[in-house]
């Protein structure tokens, strides 16, 4: 019994051994998802394209390889991943670019003049300069100030000809 006991645990130790062994051995390889196996990429410029990358390589050269099938300067693309732009140094795994992704190549944009009605929006208020607040007499109030209005409209009255003008006329 005791020999049958022995054995099985010669083999469960072997068994150990064995199991250790392939995974220190899993832990020197790199994961998948390091691996440089190229991968298929889609690019859409002015044709669609098919590009054959890894995963180190750089948003400029991937713009390089555009611009040797399109004839568009590297300067002048901007390289988008759905919709959002792409920096030239950082790598496609810095980017999450995936395996059969597509990337837009669109052309950079002139200018940042605007035009129109809106170019002014929200200008005005910033430019006029600010005044500070000034103390005034008080209005009269009531009695008082029927009594002016009476004196402005039929006492101080200066016969003139033509239309009668308004309080805020000029003139």
């Amino acid at each position: 019994f005791f020999l049958f006991l022995d054995s099985i645990f010669a083999v469960a130790v072997a068994v150990a051994v064995s199991a250790v062994q392939s995974i220190s051995s899993l832990k020197s390889t790199p994961p998948f998802f390091f691996s440089v196996a190229n991968m298929q990429l889609f690019v859409r410029a002015q044709e669609l394209h098919t590009l054959e990358v890894t995963v180190q390589e750089t948003v400029a050269q991937i713009k390089a390889h555009v611009a040797s099938l399109e004839g568009i300067a590297p300067e002048d693309q901007v390289l988008l991943m759905a919709g959002t732009p792409l920096e030239d140094e950082a790598t496609l795994g810095q980017c999450g670019v995936e395996a059969l992704s597509t990337l837009e190549v669109a052309g950079r944009m002139l200018g940042g003049k605007v035009h129109g009605s809106l170019a002014r929006a929200g200008k005005v208020r910033g430019q006029t300069p600010k005044v500070a607040k000034q103390e005034k007499k008080k209005k009269k109030t009531g009695r008082a100030k029927r009594r002016m209005q009476y004196n402005r409209r039929f006492v101080n009255v200066v016969p003139t000809f033509g239309k009668k003008k308004g309080p805020n006329a000029n003139s």
